[in-house]
């Protein structure tokens, strides 16, 4: 049992990591150039288990890989507090902030309480550095496919999880959509899962997706997916 004083310092030390954010939103500013509208991201400081920095985007208003990916790179250049205390070992060690981007406020870039509007996770983002044509689809139509499919990747892994069952890691793809809808050139833009029957399980069902016809062009879409033992996240 956690006695008082443990309690205390446990919450001095979160208080101490979410510190350490504040007192960096002027750098993180810079990755919101640009938005003209208020934008919230869920960002995850640190490891669960061990409590180190481990900075991860748990959701967002956003659909641009390049603020949010921003976001984490300056993130890990932060000065990293005391590790936590000896007697939080086997607790939830997450420490998790939302941040809070309003061009028109001021200060614009500030923590927030949870908003009243959903935060997608982490993905889909469109990638705007690699697009081919500069076609266009609502992010919300190509998350509500990618998430209709979200049972057959799911069986993809559950599959992995009876060769391992402590496969886990995370997974990027990038493919392209069509003019017609469909999906063409799927790739893993990045991979930590030691399993390559699910990456290509997972590719293949990119692969059959479809979609609403782009405007303007084709579309290129990163999508991260990360997948552990006790639950599927998108």
């Amino acid at each position: 049992m956690t006695s008082p004083d443990d309690a205390l310092e446990l919450r001095q030390w979160r208080l101490a990591q979410s510190k350490i954010l504040a007192d960096r939103l002027p750098q993180l500013e810079r990755c919101f150039h640009g938005i003209e509208e208020v934008t919230y991201v869920d960002v995850r400081l640190t490891d669960p288990k061990s409590g180190a920095p481990d900075p991860r985007i748990s959701g967002s208003t956003l659909d641009d890989c390049n603020v949010t990916q921003c976001v984490v790179e300056t993130l890990r250049t932060l000065s990293q507090p005391n590790p936590p205390p000896t007697a939080a070992s086997g607790t939830d060690l997450t420490v998790q902030e939302i941040l809070s981007f309003d061009p028109h406020g001021e200060p614009h870039l500030r923590l927030a309480v949870t908003p009243k509007v959903p935060l997608s996770p982490e993905g889909p983002c469109v990638d705007h550095d690699i697009l081919p044509v500069g076609g266009r689809l609502p992010p919300a139509h190509i998350q509500g496919v990618i998430r209709a499919a979200a049972p057959v990747m799911r069986g993809c892994f559950e599959r992995g999880l009876g060769r391992d069952s402590n496969l886990h890691g995370k997974l990027v793809t990038r493919f392209v959509i069509g003019p017609d809808g469909q999906v063409q050139d799927v790739q893993v833009q990045s991979n930590s899962l030691p399993d390559c029957e699910v990456v290509s399980c997972i590719q293949q069902t990119y692969a059959n997706l479809r979609f609403n016809k782009p405007t303007g062009g084709l579309v290129t879409v990163v999508y991260p997916l990360r997948l552990e033992p006790a639950e599927f996240r998108q």
